[in-house]
């Protein structure tokens, strides 16, 4: 593994040592079975570090500084299964987890402020989204998922081509759940929507535009006792235009 180092100077400017803070990348390799355990001191994952990477099956973060991700860290890196990521990182970057066929689960620390565009976008088998619980006494932050990119014959979504992400139940700091989040079209909702039910929290202020759109598979909607959804620009609720449409299954709203 590559890794980077950072002068450490004193006060006069003069250079002391060096410390390995970033990780830059991982040689691709097409054969056996990695588990990758990260030196204290890293602060930083390069974009794409573990792109295309077919024999890291795990990684452990030895530390909880805060850790940031560039964008498409495990893109298409097929054999990652479970990912606890570290206390301390604020974003779920753009196509983060993108088409990494084998995942199953991914804990969400409590210090995440936004799940990005694409970020576990055509994980087939990801099952499961962990949020960890704030500790007590800590301020809880709020939790923002972007927006989603579509065309008129596609939808790349933070959640899209998750069939196997059948149930998620955002954390009590969610405010935001942003446009086409499971959203699909009329002929390609059987892949693009396949979400079933979802439990928001009593701090959700806003759902955009088609985040529901053509679900068709999706059943339960729960809003948390005292959800005020707020909308600035009328006394209307903050649902965005088309939010539940064509959702033919939807049987209940909480």
């Amino acid at each position: 593994i590559l890794y980077q180092k950072t002068p450490v100077t004193d006060d006069e400017g003069n250079v002391t040592g060096y410390v390995t803070d970033t990780l830059l990348y991982c040689p691709v390799m097409k054969a056996g079975s990695v588990e990758v355990v990260l030196p204290e001191g890293i602060t930083k994952i390069a974009a794409r570090a573990f792109a295309l990477n077919k024999v890291v099956k795990s990684i452990t973060f030895r530390d909880a500084k805060k850790v940031t991700f560039g964008v498409e860290t495990f893109y298409n890196a097929p054999s990652i299964e479970n990912v606890v990521l570290p206390v301390g990182m604020t974003e779920v970057t753009d196509s983060m987890f993108y088409w990494c066929e084998s995942l199953k689960s991914v804990t969400i620390p409590y210090t995440v402020q936004l799940i990005a565009n694409k970020a576990f976008y055509y994980s087939k088998n990801l099952e499961k989204l962990n949020f960890a619980p704030t500790p007590e006494g800590v301020t809880p932050v709020d939790l923002v998922v972007a927006d989603a990119t579509a065309s008129n014959s596609r939808v790349t979504s933070p959640f899209g081509q998750t069939p196997k992400l059948k149930h998620i139940d955002f954390p009590e700091r969610m405010t935001v759940l942003g446009a086409y989040a499971f959203g699909g079209y009329a002929y390609t909702s059987n892949v693009y929507a396949t979400i079933q039910s979802v439990s928001f929290p009593s701090t959700l202020k806003q759902i955009n535009k088609y985040a529901f759109y053509y679900a068709d598979k999706l059943t339960s909607v729960t809003f948390a006792p005292g959800t005020q959804l707020e909308d600035k620009s009328s006394s209307l609720p903050a649902f965005g235009d088309y939010a539940f449409a064509y959702c033919s299954a939807l049987a209940q709203i909480d």
